[in-house]
């Protein structure tokens, strides 16, 4: 090995820096993901949803073990899959049980290992390296391919997310449709618009990780190699993003459970004689109608016929409110 050329890489301190940056957010990263896996408990979500968080902050703990296979998996792409399944398979969907988030999570590792596998495919492990990257001159041209790969992944998840938003507005406007259906689009909703935000984030995090590497290789010939070597693992976003992204989930599960004590509060409050259904659910709060001494009462429905003024059938639940 030729000392002499690898000497700037023991002396050039903006690279040390930036090693050291990542170093602490690697440390970072593991601290939050195992706070916040504790707190996932809380989440409401779908058990696929929650099996494939679990599953994103467990890979964010070991990301330092698996660093370059890390970079390749697109948690967030899979969530929007299993949405996608769940919206379209439903009653098959729901019998699948929590197989479907398993075996996406397996699919995104798998998918990662391989392309990593691809890409170090021709290296010679014989030689000796002063400075371990995995764009080497040797895997920088697949690596470049693999980057161009995770840009369209990016641009995909933003679609898919965008296109379950505008199905689910115009699907929770129809007049008609079924029980099943109803509790998919409901739970669409708040999966949707809890992960919104940190869809948008994890896309234009990545957008930028994997464009601006691609960028930066393709001048690799124009610049000196320590100056290529620097700006290469800055724009190595994957540390930072795996220490920030641990927060942003632990924001939506506090949200989350803000919003469903607001709507638990709510619905403790009524006390209007208004019958209150909840199309996502199996229960109704039903109302008493006037003269009938009783607080509003959490009544089983599977069926409501209205068979006479004042008189309400509910069936499933209690023969009637009103025999009048």
């Amino acid at each position: 090995m030729d000392c002499e050329k690898y000497q700037p890489f023991m002396d050039y301190w903006p690279l040390h820096i930036v090693l050291i940056l990542q170093a602490l957010c690697g440390l970072l990263s593991a601290v939050f993901s195992v706070y916040t896996l504790t707190q996932c408990r809380n989440l409401y979500f779908h058990v696929n949803c929650r099996t494939l968080i679990h599953g994103q902050l467990v890979i964010f703990v070991i990301h330092s073990v698996f660093i370059v296979a890390i970079q390749k998996q697109d948690g967030r792409f899979m969530m929007v899959l299993e949405r996608i399944i769940a919206t379209f398979r439903k009653n098959r969907y729901e019998r699948a049980g929590q197989r479907i988030g398993v075996c996406l999570l397996l699919v995104g590792v798998a998918l990662s290992a391989t392309l990593t596998l691809w890409t170090i495919q021709e290296e010679n492990f014989s030689s000796s390296y002063p400075y371990c990257s995995s764009g080497s001159a040797i895997t920088i041209a697949r690596l470049s391919v693999v980057h161009y790969a995770l840009c369209a992944i990016c641009a995909a998840s933003l679609f898919g997310i965008l296109g379950l938003r505008v199905y689910n507005k115009f699907a929770l406007d129809r007049k008609t449709f079924s029980l099943g259906d109803s509790f998919h689009l409901r739970e669409n909703q708040h999966i949707i618009q809890l992960l919104y935000p940190l869809a948008i984030f994890q896309a234009i995090f990545l957008l930028f990780f994997v464009a601006g590497g691609a960028v930066v290789a393709a001048f690799r010939h124009t610049m000196e190699l320590i100056i290529f070597r620097t700006i290469f693992a800055a724009f190595y976003f994957i540390p930072y993003y795996t220490a920030i992204t641990p927060i942003l989930i632990l924001l939506i599960i506090q949200k989350a459970k803000r919003s469903s004590d607001r709507r638990l509060e709510t619905m403790r409050n009524v006390t209007n004689a208004k019958e209150i259904f909840r199309t996502g659910g199996l229960c109704a709060f039903v109302s008493r109608p006037a003269g009938v001494a009783s607080e509003p009462q959490l009544t089983p429905i599977i069926r409501i016929q209205h068979l006479k003024p004042k008189c309400l059938l509910v069936t499933g639940g209690p023969a009637s409110l009103d025999q009048n």
